[in-house]
């Protein structure tokens, strides 16, 4: 139950998060100026109505007009001048807001025909919602549509002694329900198709410039290596003097090492990640297991599963990084990884008998400032991933918890 309610969430928030930074507020400019054609066109449509309709509404639509227009002056300007996100949704919050009032102003103006098909109108507010909000903004707009309806009957009933109409109630509201809900479900939908579509473009970069910089490594440093290695064997091989020999084997020794350490760095930018989550990092606990001599140990709860390259990538990289901390710092002598794969969500433990971590988690970028990386690389690659990060450390000992959605 409560996976399904973060599921719902997720769904929900998606037109409000499916892009970040300026790519958001780009979407939201251009969302702003189809509006603003659309209330440009409101403008001779209440005219006309004012001219067609009694004369003691006249004035009320001729200003609702003037308003509209002097909106959407302001609008244009601000529009053109916002560069922050959050003053941009504001803008579509206010423009929403202003563009109900003016609908119940025109829709109260016929409130006094038992007959009358100006509740349609609100349409417009409703799929404006949807648009700007998706599900969440047509839900909010049907529900006021629903009151403003209810005051609207009761004023009519009030003000021209009409029944209150519970049949023209009903359609009404079903109307503008089926028009919220799948205008909100089909605006979601898209968002999230937007969403997948920028998160696939992003993986196939990553992947392209990971393979771009294992083939720059291969060709560029990894051959100069090779040959300082040559020059200083012969080197050793040439010279009798005892320092200068000693010199030139360590030269070898030091480039060999390095040049070792690059080719498992081109191995591992060219993983691609594709594969078994759990398998992928029992493998990499046994190889960094044999290589450092540290005892490891993995267990999987739960059935294995094979995720996108994104999540693959990003968990390999966080336990690559975690495996590096414990054999630089930690002094342990065990290490124990569990991974436990639900339905929609999988938690990684990382727990070593070492020494233990002295600063706490709050003073995580000190680290960053003296150009250690590590643990924010953590927390940020976690972050990245929707999940969340914490570190339990004492003298018997440091444990790394992760919980990502899947």
């Amino acid at each position: 139950m409560k996976l399904k309610v973060k599921k719902l969430i997720n769904y929900l928030l998606i037109p409000l998060t499916a892009y970040d930074g300026q790519a958001f507020i780009v979407e939201l400019k251009r969302l702003e100026w189809i509006f603003v054609g659309i209330r440009w066109l409101w403008v001779p449509v209440i005219l006309v109505l004012a001219w067609m309709h009694h004369p003691i509404s006249r004035d009320v639509m001729i200003a609702s007009s003037v308003i509209i227009a002097v909106c959407n002056i302001f609008v244009c300007l601000f529009n053109i001048k916002i560069k922050k996100l959050r003053l941009q949704r504001l803008l579509g919050v206010a423009m929403l807001t202003i563009d109900m009032v003016i609908a119940w102003s025109v829709i109260f103006l016929f409130v006094n025909d038992f007959y009358t098909a100006a509740y349609a109108s609100f349409a417009y507010v409703i799929i404006e919602g949807s648009m700007r909000f998706g599900l969440i903004g047509s839900t909010s707009t049907m529900l006021s549509f629903t009151l403003g309806l209810y005051a609207a009957y009761m004023f009519r009933d009030w003000q021209y002694g009409i029944r209150f109409s519970t049949s023209g109630f009903v359609y009404w509201n079903t109307l503008m329900l089926i028009i919220a809900t799948s205008m909100g479900i089909a605006v979601n939908e898209w968002k999230r198709q937007q969403w997948q579509k920028e998160h696939f473009i992003k993986e196939k970069v990553l992947i392209s410039e990971r393979h771009r910089i294992a083939r720059d490594l291969h060709d560029t440093v990894l051959k100069t290596l090779q040959g300082l290695i040559f020059e200083a064997r012969g080197l050793a091989k040439s010279t009798s003097h005892a320092s200068t020999k000693e010199t030139a084997q360590y030269i070898e020794e030091v480039c060999s090492q390095t040049s070792k350490e690059i080719r498992e760095l081109i191995f591992d930018l060219r993983i691609e990640g594709v594969g078994a989550i759990g398998l992928a990092t029992q493998k990499l606990l046994e190889e960094w297991s044999n290589k450092t001599g540290i005892e490891g140990e993995f267990r999987l709860l739960g059935q294995d599963k094979e995720l996108n390259n994104r999540i693959i990538m990003n968990i390999s990289a966080i336990v690559s990084e975690a495996l590096i901390n414990i054999k630089n710092h930690a002094r342990a002598s065990h290490v124990y990884i569990t991974i436990k794969i639900s339905e929609g969500d999988l938690s990684l433990e990382i727990k070593d008998d070492g020494c233990g971590i002295k600063d706490s988690l709050d003073e995580l970028y000190k680290y960053v400032d003296q150009g250690k990386l590590g643990i924010a690389s953590i927390k940020e690659r976690t972050e990245s991933l929707g999940g969340s990060f914490t570190i339990n450390s004492d003298s018997n000992g440091t444990l790394l918890y992760l919980q990502i959605p899947i």
